[in-house]
């Protein structure tokens, strides 16, 4: 090889490293997940679900930021910036794309102190009457969601509500208090069962 051409060589080979390494941290930013999630839950389900996962979240992806708004109402998602929103229930709008998390099933409670006072129903239609019911009411129409009991062969509702609240932290709220008997997805009332603060019951 000439000089001039070890010269080029030497200089080529430095423009090529270069190349490389720049190449490579292009890559690698795309590859690390980084930006803005704007993400829409109930606030039940952020409390007892969402927000204790963050951590290891944010461990794994630390170049991500997230704003989480909680509420009930139904989300502008495309006028509000939202990334996610995370619901129960059937989608209702079919533009939007909608992906399985989970499936959690009710549970029938009360506060033991309700129980004592009122005794315990031992089949659904034993809560017509004299026991109070405690429920939700949709904040879209104001209308109250019956309670349902399904097993095989057999469905029974209970619409008539003394008290119901829009969202899940104020009806265990009132469980909790010994206002009545109501139902809410175990995820979310577990920790008071296991706590004895509220008692399971037509369980079948």
């Amino acid at each position: 090889m000439t000089p001039e051409g070890e010269e080029y060589y030497r200089h080529a080979a430095r423009l090529v490293a270069e190349i490389d390494e720049a190449d490579g941290a292009v890559r690698g930013s795309k590859l690390t997940p980084r930006g803005h999630l704007r993400i829409e839950s109930t606030a039940t389900f952020a409390q007892n679900i969402l927000i204790p996962h963050l951590p290891d979240f944010h461990a794994q992806y630390p170049h991500i930021t997230i704003a989480l708004g909680t509420s009930n109402r139904t989300a502008n998602i495309v006028g509000e910036g939202v990334d996610c929103a995370i619901r129960a229930g059937d989608i209702g709008d079919l533009s939007l794309v909608a992906r399985h998390l989970f499936d959690a099933g009710f549970v029938t409670c009360a506060s033991p102190a309700y129980l004592e006072r009122m005794g315990t129903p031992a089949a659904p239609q034993e809560l017509e009457g004299r026991h109070c019911k405690v429920g939700f009411f949709s904040h879209a129409d104001g209308k109250a969601k019956p309670m349902l009991f399904v097993k095989p062969g057999d469905r029974y509702t209970v619409s008539e509500l003394q008290f119901s609240a829009n969202e899940d932290n104020g009806q265990i709220a009132m469980m909790l208090a010994g206002l009545g008997i109501g139902q809410n997805l175990r995820p979310f009332v577990q920790p008071y069962l296991e706590s004895g603060q509220l008692v399971e019951i037509l369980g079948e």
